[in-house]
């Protein structure tokens, strides 16, 4: 009687589904566009990321209730500078599998590098053009 190895795939472990981490520089009290940009952008992405978690700094309360009635989860981020905050994603939430979209005009060349390597597609929301990218797909919310 023949026994069959188990497969190569068999014995794999499936990787975690991609997630959605959106990232905006803003807030109910300055920045509001660019949240309210990557809401828009997350609904349209729902049925291909069904986990979808917004980053953001003291977002108070009514702002983080439409980002949870959105079906979003909220996570508040600690203030700290930029550099620090972009180390800590990579050391405390970002995983391989995510898809990052940021969206905010402190997000430079330097903290689009340091969380690049720590998912698998970086997206940045630009339409100033005013310095250098490290994003895979560079989206121009303005049409221009």
């Amino acid at each position: 009687m023949e026994t069959s190895a188990p497969t190569h795939s068999a014995t794999r472990r499936a990787a975690p589904p991609a997630r959605l981490i959106l990232r905006a520089d803003g807030n109910s009290r300055i920045g509001l566009g660019h949240v309210m940009r990557l809401l828009a952008l997350a609904e349209i992405l729902r049925p291909v990321f069904a986990e979808q978690i917004f980053l953001i700094r003291e977002p108070g309360p009514a702002l983080a209730e439409q980002l949870r009635a959105a079906g979003l989860q909220v996570r508040e981020l600690p203030g700290q500078p930029l550099p620090e905050e972009a180390a800590w994603l990579v050391r405390q939430e970002l995983r391989p599998t995510d898809v990052l979209v940021l969206d905010g005009y402190d997000f430079r060349y330097d903290y689009q590098n340091t969380v690049r390597g720590a998912v698998a597609r970086l997206v940045y929301l630009d339409d100033l053009h005013a310095f250098p990218l490290a994003a895979d797909l560079i989206l121009n919310p303005a049409g221009a």
